[in-house]
């Protein structure tokens, strides 16, 4: 992948969304079921610095980072009968 913005092409992007936000948002929909009916269990998303603080050559990366940081967040607020602190990030 490339080190530059503009380097990235649209597999590259496609892939580290689908790597770094899809798939744990799809996980998230399978396990809300099985979390409402338990009384255990969490979800623990995996971030990075890079959605939080810009960093050199990481665009797309620190872009998929950030998107998965603010919309766990908001899933952790809003998925009804599952305390919150349930999902962790």
């Amino acid at each position: 992948m490339g080190d530059n913005a503009t380097e990235y092409t649209y597999e590259d992007f496609k892939t580290l969304m689908g790597t770094n936000f899809e798939s744990a948002y799809h996980l998230c929909q399978l396990a809300h079921p099985l979390l409402k009916a338990s009384a255990n269990g969490s979800i623990v998303f995996n971030s990075s610095v890079a959605g939080l603080m810009s960093l050199p050559y990481n665009s797309i990366y620190a872009a998929s980072k950030g998107k998965s940081y603010r919309s766990w967040n908001t899933v952790r607020q809003n998925i009804d009968q599952i305390k919150p602190s349930r999902i962790l990030i």
